[in-house]
């Protein structure tokens, strides 16, 4: 079998993504001790130091999110978002590889990243270094894409029928790079995961957060890819409603969920303020198992 019928299906369908993961993300424990409530008087569990001038910027950015995130709660009669119980800063996000190989060599192509995330079990925010310009991190995450531009175009020089997809890809790349400059682009991932918060804190009168109700007719079946689908879905709409822009890259992972639950809401006539107001009365579920019965 040749090695572009091997591949394009791979590339399809691992390639152009922002690296949706689990919503139940990883333990966290690092925190600004002036800023973030304190965890257990345990020296070995809190880490990273606040001088740091970096570290020092993201706290800033992080604040301003969550006081843009606040204005608009507000504005709709809702309560405003806390302080995460940790924020947690690393200074690289896991990039996805993907390894192609013909009968000559071998390829690494990186996929997307996750910049940031919320821990719905320790309400916690880990972010890292790398999604804020100008920084070594930064710089070193900018060439990561860069090299996979220069291995894209290797690819196209060789194989034909590649062509599109890695053209598609390499727009992907630069979209990435132009991001990763853009020192607005922390703001916006850091006001995407304060909406994630706001959703937890909503609950109805079980204890259950929106954020788990939005997922519940597709954790019911035992699909927990399409729970992720829908939370992140709704949560990409409140990001783009909160910053009053689209903050999703075209045709990406997460731009495809938006759409999806935004032709969901509005075929129940409803909103993103509407879902965050109804939370106490079960909206959640009503919008999950709609979205279920339509995708």
């Amino acid at each position: 079998m040749k090695f572009e019928q091997r591949y394009i299906a791979k590339l399809e369908r691992e390639l152009f993504s922002d690296s949706v993961g689990s919503v139940a993300f990883s333990r966290t424990f690092s925190m600004n001790p002036s800023l973030f409530k304190k965890f257990k008087a345990d020296p070995k569990l809190i880490g990273g130091d606040y001088r740091d001038p970096v570290h020092s910027r993201i706290i800033r950015i992080s604040e301003n999110a969550r006081k843009k995130v606040n204005k608009y709660l507000t504005s709709k009669g809702l309560d405003p978002v806390g302080l995460p119980s940790y924020l947690e800063i690393k200074k690289m996000p896991h990039v996805c590889k993907v390894l192609l190989t013909d009968d000559h060599k071998n390829y690494i192509l990186p996929t997307g990243n996750v910049g940031a995330s919320y821990n719905t079990e320790t309400d916690s925010i880990t972010f890292y270094e790398a999604m804020v310009s100008q920084n070594k991190e930064n710089e070193k995450l900018i060439d990561t894409y860069k090299q996979g531009i220069r291995t894209a175009n290797e690819l196209m020089g060789k194989y034909h029928k590649l062509r599109k997809p890695l053209q598609k890809l390499m727009r992907f790349y630069r979209t990435m790079i132009d991001s990763l400059q853009n020192p607005e682009k922390a703001e916006e991932i850091l006001v995407h995961e304060y909406g994630h918060k706001a959703a937890q804190d909503i609950k109805n009168s079980r204890g259950e957060s929106l954020n788990y109700q939005l997922m519940s007719a597709a954790l019911d079946r035992g699909d927990e890819e399409k729970a992720v689908e829908i939370v992140e879905g709704f949560n990409v709409n409140a990001t783009d409603n909160i910053t009053g822009k689209k903050t999703t890259m075209e045709e990406s992972t997460y731009d495809i969920f938006g759409r999806r639950m935004n032709y969901v809401l509005k075929s129940m006539g409803q909103d993103v303020p509407g879902v965050l107001k109804g939370g106490h009365n079960n909206s959640g579920k009503r919008v999950s198992q709609k979205y279920a019965s339509m995708n």
